[in-house]
């Protein structure tokens, strides 16, 4: 008979007598895991060789003030399995399982292979069926499959017939699948378990959106746009226990919640919007976000500090298009108002003092009344300097006194210059000291030239986005001049066999005309031919316009090189005062690639100088 026999039935795990072999046994269980280790160790047999099943279960139900345990039955199963029953940590659900255990044989093997494993709390439970090439499908197959799915269930600890309200349905698909394909492709998942996520207690936080969490930046103001959100708080929540697949309660934490909402004060600048959860506030215009008496938050639209520095407040990144107009108030010469590396990005920006090393600004109008850094760098559409030294670029630019320092615009205005270098389209001096070094596209005026060594250039490089615009019209004409020398082989070669299938064609339509007249039917092959045809004119035709438009492109293209090109015959140099020995005047041509150059001597008097065309095709300076 062996060490399985024929079939008895226990009570309790207690009866089981290991000086007699093991049978085919009955028993009822609350811990299954546990009950089969005492059936491996008392029977000397390893937990691989023992199988079960689940014949059936019961399901109990206990409240902590009342002493009644409860079998959970169809009947009342709708009153008990309440959400709140469920949740209430006070209330308890056991199971006893009624299971069959016997010696495991290769003989029954289940036809699937099925996994299952859960989430951390086990509040989710899913079962994966791996990919099989042929299924035969059976009556009862169904039941098969939810039977071992119990018994997974039942191995692990987990409730039977309990939060498993999907798995049923998940099951119908499987066997839908099955009948249909006679196999499984790929992985298939099932929701054997949904239980109830545990839900903490939440405490209030407030989260300040204007404030950048970068921790490397150091700012010294946070500017908002019109509509942003600014500050959001979101209320305290008390937490929700949960109960996991194994019928536990999941206990929520202990933190006491505290409402502080009231303390949040804001200005008439700000939006508040209030739901269940949290309060926004939102900006209703534009500026920087000022932590003001009483620690109410203001929007200002002007920001005053003695000065700005790495050390004390940060960088300014506010942004051009904020409306903020920042003032720094430190005016003395021995301590930097813009102190080293800083930088600044607002709309407007006023400053007393002088801007240290390493300093950008970027804003629309830009004052310092102070001196600038050698390797500052500065960006605006309006600049406005007393001493310059660093570089600057914008569409308007006004220097006191530039002193070896770089100037980028498109009408730059100087009171007096004293080396350095500028590029600009138009180009305003009042005295010109010695070794500068002046490039403009249209106009250079100075009222007295003062020192030597300097050099007035008309070029059209000098202009910004020049280069940019010349190099896209010389790509582009590129990209056109190949179109147009690739297309007229093409054409050539589609016309001349358009023309070589000319008499073929002919008779082709004479031959489906006299078959429409006897009402026949053309041949397939006839018809395909003649479309075949139409296709290649319609082809060439299109061809014919392509090459016709990029010639429109080209000659459009030329003309833009020529106006850029030319604008250098309208351009001139303008001394209101005589001229001193030692500076040079140059106009550069881009096509063909000429400098024209012209040294005045010491003390000769000529106003204007432009460039002029020869009648033998030369340049050369003309005088007025």
């Amino acid at each position: 008979m062996g060490i399985f026999g024929t079939k008895k039935e226990i009570n309790t795990i207690d009866e089981v007598d290991n000086t007699t072999s093991f049978e085919r046994t009955i028993i009822n269980t609350k811990n299954l895991s546990a009950d089969l280790e005492v059936i491996s160790k008392k029977y000397k047999i390893t937990l691989q060789e023992i199988d079960f099943k689940v014949i059936s279960y019961k399901t109990y139900f206990s409240k902590a003030d009342e002493k009644t345990i409860t079998e959970i039955t169809e009947l009342n199963k709708d009153e008990i399995l309440t959400i709140d029953n469920i949740l209430d940590p006070n209330n308890s659900f056991s199971q006893e399982l009624r299971v069959e255990v016997f010696q495991k044989s290769s003989k029954s093997k289940f036809p699937l292979s099925i996994s299952i494993g859960g989430n951390r709390n086990l509040t989710i439970i899913r079962a994966t069926v791996k990919p099989k090439e042929k299924i035969t499908y059976f009556d009862g197959l169904d039941g098969e499959i939810m039977a071992e799915l119990n018994k997974k269930k039942a191995k692990l600890g987990l409730m039977l017939g309990m939060m498993d309200e999907s798995m049923m349905s998940g099951v119908k698909k499987l066997i839908s699948l099955i009948r249909v394909n006679g196999c499984i492709k790929e992985n298939v998942t099932l929701n054997i378990c949904k239980g109830y996520e545990l839900q903490e207690n939440k405490n209030e936080q407030l989260i300040e959106h204007y404030i950048n969490e970068n921790p490397t930046e150091n700012l010294a103001m946070h500017g908002v746009q019109k509509g942003d959100l600014v500050i959001e708080f979101i209320k305290s929540k008390d937490g929700i226990n949960g109960r996991n697949c194994k019928g536990e309660i999941l206990k929520t934490n202990s933190v006491e919640l505290s409402n502080s909402i009231g303390e949040i004060k804001v200005s008439e600048e700000f939006e508040i919007e209030e739901k269940d959860d949290r309060v926004l506030y939102f900006a209703k215009t534009k500026g920087y976000i000022n932590l003001g008496m009483g620690n109410k938050y203001e929007i200002k639209d002007e920001f005053v500090i003695d000065s700005v520095s790495m050390k004390t407040t940060g960088d300014i990144d506010v942004g051009e298009d904020s409306d903020i107009r920042v003032t720094i108030k430190e005016e003395d010469f021995m301590q930097d108002a813009v102190g080293p590396g800083v930088e600044i990005d607002t709309n407007e920006i006023n400053i007393a003092g002088s801007v240290a090393n390493n300093a950008k600004i970027k804003a629309v109008t830009v004052q310092i009344k102070g001196q600038t850094h050698q390797s500052s760098h500065i960006e605006a559409k309006e600049v406005k300097i007393h001493l310059h030294k660093g570089f600057v670029e914008g569409d308007v630019v006004e220097i006191d006194i530039l002193e070896g320092g770089v100037v980028v615009g498109d009408v730059v205005r100087i009171k007096q210059l004293s080396g350095g270098e500028i590029r600009a389209k138009e180009v305003y001096i009042d005295k010109v000291m010695s070794n500068s070094k002046i490039y403009a596209s249209h106009h250079i005026e100075m009222n007295t030239i003062e020192g030597n060594g300097n050099l007035f250039t008309i070029d059209p490089l000098a202009q910004r986005d020049f280069e940019k615009k010349h190099e896209k019209i010389n790509k582009n004409l590129s990209t056109i001049l190949s179109i147009v020398k690739k297309l007229p082989k093409e054409l050539k070669q589609k016309k001349a066999k358009i023309q070589s299938q000319k008499e073929n064609i002919d008779e082709i339509n004479r031959t489906i005309a006299d078959m429409k007249k006897f009402k026949k039917t053309p041949p397939a092959a006839l018809i395909l031919k003649l479309k075949e045809h139409q296709d290649r004119i319609k082809k060439y035709n299109s061809l014919l316009k392509e090459l016709k438009d990029a010639k429109i492109q080209e000659s459009s293209l030329h003309e833009s090189l020529l106006e850029l090109n030319t604008s250098i015959m309208s351009a001139n140099v303008i001394n209101k005062s005589s001229w001193r020995e030692f500076n040079e005047v140059k106009f550069k041509l881009i096509e063909p690639p000429i400098d024209v150059s012209f040294l005045p001597k010491e003390g000769e008097v000529i106003k204007t100088l432009s460039l002029d065309s020869t009648e033998e095709g030369d340049y050369q300076i003309k005088r007025g």
